[in-house]
């Protein structure tokens, strides 16, 4: 238990010392009197400025599609040397069952 008093004594003091140090700041910031802001006068009038003229962009040039070119044909398979196996051979059908003598 001790542990948790010293740790909240120890937050409140630091918390007391972060306030103290805000209000002297805050008493530091404070300006002694408010000037209101300058405004500026108004220009007189002036003829608005001509733009500048740009020279006009030459075209942009697009690239020629690439040629289309077909897919390459299928690689043809090697012929197997083995000849393909046969037909499982099915067993033959049971014979019919004979009665006893």
């Amino acid at each position: 238990m001790s542990f948790f008093n010293k740790l909240k004594s120890r937050l409140f003091k630091s918390s007391d010392r972060i306030e103290k140090g805000l209000d002297e700041l805050m008493a530091d910031g404070e300006p002694e009197e408010i000037a209101p802001p300058e405004v500026p006068a108004p220009p007189a009038e002036t003829p608005p400025a001509r733009p500048v003229e740009t020279p006009p962009a030459p075209p942009a040039e697009t690239p020629s599609p690439a040629p289309e070119t077909p897919p390459p044909p299928p690689a043809e398979l090697p012929e197997d040397p083995r000849p393909a196996p046969g037909p499982d051979a099915a067993p033959p059908p049971p014979s019919p069952a004979r009665p006893e003598p």
